[in-house]
């Protein structure tokens, strides 16, 4: 499995697709789980992430806020508005000052109708490059399934897209083979090849060893 999302991460690298996408790391989440390991796994992977110029986009669960303005911001300009209270700001996994954030009203992140700049804004319906989402958050079986499978929708060529879902910066998995079953059960057919799991550890080291300068494009 390393050697394949090694491939991936690499064309996707390599054609400027690849993204980062940190689901619901919120206090309110923090204080569900009660556990703070599968946090700091999380923010690990974001700093190793950040550290190669990966880009790193979070969603943020907030229904009220979604339904009245869904605009996406970036952290720095973060606010009464659009984090009215701090059980929605983020916790431990805290985004950096330029990082986008989305709200998000579903179990879906991508339902945001701004979430498609995150992987069109350079790219047109038709274009055909390699991209890649590297999905971590909580918790694994809702928001972060959801959310991950949901980027296929909002990608210009979703034969090209792959999804890696980090197990061990998402809640507590218990079984990796029934978690892909339940994945490849809500997938789209035509896409239930194109998902893969991975540990922090192996995509961080399959990020290290690229062979290409980074290409960041938000």
């Amino acid at each position: 499995m390393t050697q394949l999302i090694k491939t991936w991460i690499s064309q996707a690298h390599a054609s400027g697709g690849l993204r980062a996408a940190f689901v619901d790391c919120q206090a309110a989440e923090h204080e569900k789980f009660g556990d703070d390991q599968n946090f700091h796994t999380a923010k690990r992977l974001m700093d190793g992430l950040r550290a190669d110029n990966i880009p790193i986009i979070h969603f943020m669960l907030n229904e009220e806020i979604t339904r009245q303005n869904p605009r996406s911001f970036l952290y720095k300009d973060k606010s009464g508005t659009n984090i009215p209270y701090p059980f929605l700001d983020f916790k431990i996994v805290v985004p950096a000052a330029d990082d986008w954030v989305y709200p998000k009203g579903y179990k879906n992140g991508f339902q945001n109708p701004h979430s498609i700049h995150i992987f069109q804004n350079d790219n047109p319906k038709g274009d055909e490059r390699n991209t890649l989402l590297i999905a971590s958050g909580f918790w694994a079986d809702d928001c972060v399934k959801f959310t991950g499978l949901g980027s296929f929708e909002q990608v210009a060529s979703p034969e090209n897209h792959k999804v890696i879902f980090v197990t061990d910066a998402s809640g507590v998995i218990s079984n990796n083979d029934a978690y892909m079953a339940s994945l490849k059960k809500a997938c789209d057919d035509r896409f239930k090849e194109n998902i893969a799991l991975a540990t922090t550890d192996e995509v961080l080291t399959c990020v290290a060893n690229l062979n290409v300068p980074a290409l960041r494009r938000n």
